[in-house]
C-alpha cells in the first residue's frame, strides 16, 4: 500500500516539474517574441525615415501597444525600449509613447517623428 502512494506522489512531483518547465518556456518564447516585434519596429522606422529623407509622408501604425520610441538626430538612431537601429537621414530629435499611429515626414530635407 506504501508502494502505491509512493508511486503516485512520485508521479505528481514529476507531472509538477514538466509543467514548470513547459511554463518556463513559453514564458521565454513570449520574451524573444516581444524583443523581436521591437527590432522590427525599429527596423520599420529607421527604413522608414531614410525614405521620407528623400521627401514625402508617411503615417505608421505600430503593432505593438507599449512602447517608447524615441529618434536621435545626431547619433542618427531610433530605439524602441532600447532596441535600436541605424538610419542615414537627417532626422530631428523626437520621443514618442504608446501612441496607435504616428507620422513620419520630411520638412525642408529634416524628418520628423510626431504625432
Amino acid at each position: 500500500m506504501i508502494d502505491w502512494f509512493a508511486s503516485k506522489i512520485g508521479m505528481l512531483i514529476f507531472v509538477t516539474v514538466v509543467f514548470s518547465v513547459l511554463l518556463g518556456f513559453l514564458a521565454m518564447e513570449s520574451s524573444a517574441f516581444q524583443h523581436e516585434q521591437k527590432a522590427r519596429m525599429a527596423e520599420d522606422v529607421a527604413r522608414l525615415i531614410d525614405a521620407a529623407g528623400n521627401g514625402g509622408s508617411v503615417t505608421y501604425e505600430p503593432v505593438i501597444s507599449n512602447y517608447v520610441l524615441k529618434v536621435d538626430g545626431a547619433a542618427y538612431s531610433v530605439s524602441v525600449d532600447d532596441v535600436s537601429r541605424q538610419f542615414l537621414a537627417e532626422a530631428a530629435d523626437a520621443t514618442i509613447s504608446d501612441l496607435p499611429k504616428f507620422t513620419i515626414h520630411n520638412d525642408g530635407d529634416i524628418v520628423y517623428v510626431s504625432s
